[in-house]
């Protein structure tokens, strides 16, 4: 039973105003609503940049996710080799992890909102892990969600009382909005199947996350989930679409990137924390890993 009051009836003193626009109907959300309560959204920053002909942004990877509104002007943008036009309206998403640059065109520089966030329906999963958004999606100048990404870079730069609050609760409102609007599919055909998978992998996903120096063994992985080791893997591989391995090495350097970003920790010991003995192999995996060097990417501007 919802918490909620029915909609007043009318009555003789009163009618009660029902015709608002309607909103989208997509197809796709009603598969989505059991992992809705799940969703923690935790903004990270929203900047409004104006940029210069010549801007290119390089290939690299980051540790969070991040959307792209395009406010004026135009130019291109590639995520994991698929490469798109862009102009004023449109949206990218760049989720953690994957490789991807932008570049605008010179006669008509773009102005573009960087909004990065942490959108997770655990803390070892990504909503965009799980659900498949356009890499670009027609959002306009005029509407509702476009004000948004401007209210949330306002909030931001200006910091008024309260700010912590209403900047989070815009950032969500986005995210939902992006939803009903784009009706985003669950990245697998069966749906339930696959998120039942991934719940049973959550005390593996956790135990690895817990001490990304020394994570437990597969054997011991496995048994948190009640699996033999064999059966682990398959389920990880299909769950998650890599091996148990390449998933830890994407959350060390996910982290490693987060304290490059957040902390004024030095490259030995991020190494350390992130399991990497040898600094010079950390900062070469790292590289390779985000396009940059850790002390490149520690002071790289967030565009």
């Amino acid at each position: 039973m919802s918490q909620f009051e029915d909609l007043p009836s009318n009555s003789s003193s009163h009618s009660v105003f029902v015709d608002y626009n309607p909103y989208p109907q997509p197809e796709g959300v009603a598969s989505l609503l059991p992992l809705l309560p799940h969703l923690q959204v935790r903004p990270i920053s929203a900047v409004l940049y104006h940029c210069v002909p010549t801007f290119r942004m390089a290939e690299r990877r980051i540790s969070d996710d991040m959307f792209y509104y395009f406010v004026d002007g135009g130019g291109e943008i590639g995520i994991d080799g698929r490469v798109h036009k862009v102009g004023a309206g449109d949206c990218a998403l760049f989720p953690r992890g994957h490789p991807h640059w932008a570049a605008t065109d010179p006669s008509h520089p773009f102005q573009v909102v960087a909004l990065h966030l942490d959108a997770e329906l655990h803390a070892s999963l990504s909503l965009f892990q799980v659900v498949h958004f356009p890499d670009v999606m027609a959002i306009g100048t005029a509407s509702p969600l476009a004000a948004l990404f401007l209210e949330v870079c306002r909030e931001y730069a200006l910091r008024p009382a309260a700010w912590e609050i209403t900047f989070h609760a815009h950032v969500v409102e986005l995210v939902l909005g992006l939803i009903r609007e784009f009706d985003p599919k669950p990245l697998d055909a069966m749906p339930t199947a696959r998120l039942l998978e991934m719940r049973r992998l959550l005390p593996a996903l956790d135990a690895m996350r817990a001490d990304l120096a020394h994570p437990p063994a597969i054997v011991d992985l496995a048994g948190r989930c009640g699996l033999s080791p064999a059966q682990f893997r398959r389920v990880f591989q299909r769950a998650l679409g890599s091996p148990p391995v390449v998933y830890l090495r994407r959350l060390r350097m996910e982290e490693a990137s987060r304290l490059l970003r957040h902390t004024d920790a030095t490259l030995e010991v991020i190494a350390v924390k992130v399991g990497y003995a040898d600094p010079s192999f950390f900062s070469h995996s790292f590289s390779r890993y985000a396009g940059l060097s850790p002390g490149r990417y520690r002071h790289a501007p967030l565009l």
